[in-house]
């Protein structure tokens, strides 16, 4: 297997870094990767309309002034790349530059927002952008195939003699507004679902929950039900692999397409739990939609989860990793001149 050094450039933000590494993965089904990452900050936001009017006009001429427009810490001992790969609309003009400056190929992963695909090697949307180069995902990537998600909840299998299910709690934000109200609703849904079908939670809150939120589960929760579960006021223990492995229901609330995604990116069964008070952007609606329409998950109000019928199994066959592999290496001949 050929090696490959890769340069993941990092803006900071979790969600993009978990979309470079994941399709980090998916190249390491036909590379041996080398990877560097590197830290990349825009320090000039405000020119964003500037520079992408420049490098639309000519990027080669003025590459080495995009350059100078980021905080960039490349180390002072390392070789080239032969690929950039970088995540979210504030990385994508160094990582024209990047190319330019060490005249190697780049992917890039986010929307173009006015930039020209033919900037990049390969442009990695959900939604077709028209370009030649533009590989349409399934799915977001993610860091974590099957297999991996497997060995990681064998320890909660191996401990439990009742089947689990997971639920991933989030919170509210502009457009998704949970209250107490469904707080309680899920909290008494979930001990019921429980008695019912004779399986035990997995339960883990996240950033986004507030003291409310966790104090009504808390109290409300039977601890019986209870396998494991994991409060992130009171602790921040790194159990998501582990729960999506284990859970054979995965469920999660609708405030988070990259929770979603990790969760359908699982394999299992998905239920997104709405609040009553929603009303998302169009382009997340569209995003649910799709995923609806793929049979990777169901949408339920929380007041509505007892009234359900869950399936046993999800329409989504493959490791999402190993198929954004195969969509990659359908240009192979392409790849192989380029990155040899």
């Amino acid at each position: 297997m050929r090696k490959l050094t890769v340069w993941c450039l990092s803006d900071g933000v979790p969600g993009h870094f978990n979309q470079t590494k994941g399709l980090i993965k998916s190249l390491e089904h036909g590379f041996r990767v080398e990877m560097l990452w590197i830290d990349s900050r825009l320090k000039a936001p405000p020119l964003r309309r500037l520079m992408r009017k420049l490098l639309n006009s000519n990027a080669q001429r003025y590459a080495r002034w995009i350059e100078k427009l980021y905080a960039t810490q490349i180390p002072a001992k390392r070789g080239s790349p032969d690929l950039i790969v970088s995540t979210g609309g504030n990385t994508a003009y160094i990582n024209i530059a990047l190319a330019h400056k060490y005249k190697c190929k780049n992917f890039f992963i986010w929307s173009l927002r006015g930039l020209d695909a033919s900037l990049f090697t390969r442009v990695f949307t959900i939604e077709p952008v028209g370009a030649a180069n533009n590989i349409v995902m399934q799915l977001a990537p993610t860091p974590v195939g099957w297999s991996e998600l497997e060995a990681a909840g064998k320890q909660f299998k191996n401990n439990s003699s009742d089947h689990l299910w997971t639920m991933l709690i989030g919170g509210s934000t502009r457009e998704y507004r949970y209250g107490s109200r469904d707080w309680s609703d899920i909290a008494d849904s979930m001990n019921q679902l429980a008695a019912r079908h004779h399986i035990k939670w997995l339960v883990t809150t996240s950033r986004r929950t507030d003291d409310a939120a966790e104090k009504i589960l808390r109290e409300q929760l039977d601890p019986a039900i209870i396998a494991d579960a994991v409060w992130y006021k009171t602790e921040t223990r790194k159990i998501m692999a582990a729960y999506l492995g284990a859970g054979e229901q995965i469920f999660c609330t609708e405030d988070s397409l990259s929770m979603l995604t990790e969760a359908v990116s699982a394999g299992k069964p998905v239920t997104s739990i709405q609040p009553k008070d929603f009303k998302p952007e169009i382009r997340y609606e569209n995003a649910l939609c799709r995923l609806v329409a793929k049979g990777w998950i169901s949408r339920v109000p929380a007041s509505d989860l007892l009234s359900r019928e869950y399936a046993e199994s999800t329409k989504h066959t493959e490791d999402p990793n190993i198929q954004l592999w195969r969509q990659i290496s359908e240009s192979l001949d392409l790849l192989s001149k380029s990155l040899s």
